[in-house]
């Protein structure tokens, strides 16, 4: 979130009502078959974390000193908190 330069503006957005709306798209029975709104939805937001990480890149993020931005383990840690803390 800080590659956006909003940290703080629109932070409850893109923390909780973006990842809830991808949550409730992926959720129901069948719809992560392909064309369906949960695999729609999935794509969208790995399209996005792969742009973000180009984009931090781009502009000289040092990966050898804080690791590949947006990475797995980030993401499968947050996906824990929306779904298994929750």
């Amino acid at each position: 979130m800080t590659t956006t330069g909003r940290l703080i503006d629109g932070a409850q957005r893109r923390a909780f009502k973006k990842p809830a709306k991808w949550l409730m798209a992926q959720m129901l029975p069948g719809a992560l078959r392909p064309g369906q709104p949960g695999y729609v939805a999935t794509l969208q937001v790995r399209m996005l974390h792969a742009h973000m990480r180009r984009l931090a890149r781009s502009r000289g993020y040092d990966e050898a000193a804080f690791g590949a931005p947006i990475n797995q383990v980030d993401l499968a840690r947050t996906w824990m908190d929306f779904t298994v803390t929750s």
